[in-house]
């Protein structure tokens, strides 16, 4: 019997709207042996490597990606006000279903878009994406743009999104020929082979309304359909424990009425069969996940240290010897202050004071801190020692521990 893998699923790394832990959720994908899963969290890959580890350790091909933050009808650099205030929840669609029409498609929405890594370049183009998306196009969430997907697209794998996708949206809005552009224009820039068409069934009536459009959009693009279902915990129980977390995200309360919340408790891990239940009548569905698993070869090195190269500029000279020899001095200048500092604390002024010069092997300060009071830099061999006095034991016993700084 065919199995399934999942394409769409948020881990805790979804910050308080998905509460997959990691090993918990390759624990439950090889309980239902399912031969890879796909992590998609919302607009970042904090848990890229953590979960390519334990995906690999446990034997499941992992599957990186993200489901970016994408804006169509404006440039990430841009800040509108937009139309409706709810734009990227499970519950922001519109209740009155006649304002569900071409011209009231709300303007300057933010959309979702499910982006997988084919391979190592498409992890990388996936983590520049991500990072682009922080540091240029952060406005409510980080944002991408067509231009930037464009131009970071080779070696991702695209899915057409989910209830919040672009075509999605249109297709809501009963609005299939935009549908049908924006469609075209993710077909230019993925290719037919790198590009489908995602269809979910939570049994909401929205996804209910959408799927023909989009089985008709696969069809008139030679497109394969892929079925995902938006994971956002491992198990059915776990929905309410993912309740109590959307309650923290918007600073509410369980008892609330009017707060977000996810309509059932559809969105976990589910088996072969039970997304059978949910598309009986597309089981190349199902099948293509397996295709697209399958399409993914991810190898990413571990070990070794990634530091940026930086261009040395034309006018910039640079002489390493004269460079270390004016550094030597510099030490040799500290060395001799440190000494100096040492002496006006013990004896004053009188034994500290010097300027920084050298004249061969002796250097002002041991000629200053010798003479006056008669220590010598060597000593014959076999001579008795003289008497000194306490003083002259301590500037000895100074003057000693400096000489190798001096």
């Amino acid at each position: 019997m065919k199995n399934f893998v999942h394409l769409h699923v948020h881990t805790d790394h979804s910050f308080l709207d998905g509460c997959a832990k990691v090993p918990v959720l390759i624990g439950r994908v090889k309980e239902l042996g399912m031969p890879a899963v796909a992590m998609t969290d919302h607009g970042n890959m904090c848990g890229a490597i953590d979960f390519y580890q334990a995906a690999l350790k446990a034997g499941v091909k992992p599957i990186i990606g993200m489901e970016a933050y994408f804006v169509n009808d404006h440039s990430m650099l841009d800040h509108p006000k937009r139309d409706r205030e709810k734009s990227d929840d499970i519950d922001g669609v519109e209740s009155d279903t006649t304002m569900l029409q071409p011209q009231n498609f709300p303007k300057f929405q933010i959309h979702h878009k499910t982006l997988l890594a084919q391979n190592y370049e498409g992890f990388l183009n996936l983590a520049k994406l991500t990072s682009e998306s922080y540091l240029k196009g952060f406005y409510r969430r980080p944002r991408i743009d067509t231009d930037l997907l464009a131009k970071y697209s080779k070696g991702i794998i695209a899915l057409s999104g989910c209830l919040n996708g672009v075509a999605s949206q249109y297709l809501l809005y009963s609005d299939y020929e935009s549908a049908r552009a924006v469609t075209a224009k993710f077909v230019d820039i993925f290719g037919r082979d790198n590009y489908y068409i995602e269809i979910q069934n939570h049994f909401l009536p929205p996804q209910k309304k959408i799927i023909p459009g989009l089985i008709k959009l696969a069809r008139e693009f030679g497109l394969k359909l892929i079925a995902t279902n938006d994971t956002h915990y491992v198990r059915k129980d776990d929905a309410a424990a993912h309740d109590a977390m959307l309650c923290i995200q918007t600073g509410s309360v369980i008892s609330e009425t009017k707060r977000m919340r996810y309509p059932n408790n559809e969105f976990y891990v589910k088996s072969r069969e039970e997304m059978e239940i949910a598309f009986p009548e597309l089981p190349e569905a199902l099948d293509n996940t397996l295709e697209l698993a399958e399409k993914v070869e991810i190898k990413i090195p571990m070990g070794e240290n990634h530091y940026p190269r930086y261009q040395k500029p034309a006018d910039l000279k640079f002489d390493r010897r004269k460079e270390k020899r004016g550094l030597g001095a510099e030490r040799q200048e500290r060395g001799f202050l440190a000494v100096a500092r040492k002496a006006r604390r013990a004896y004053g002024k009188r034994a500290a004071a010097f300027r920084f010069e050298q004249k061969g092997s002796e250097t002002p300060l041991r000629r200053r801190l010798r003479q006056p009071f008669g220590i010598r830099p060597q000593r014959r061999r076999n001579a008795r020692p003289r008497k000194i006095s306490l003083r002259q034991a301590r500037l000895r016993t100074l003057y000693n521990s400096g000489r190798g700084l001096c």
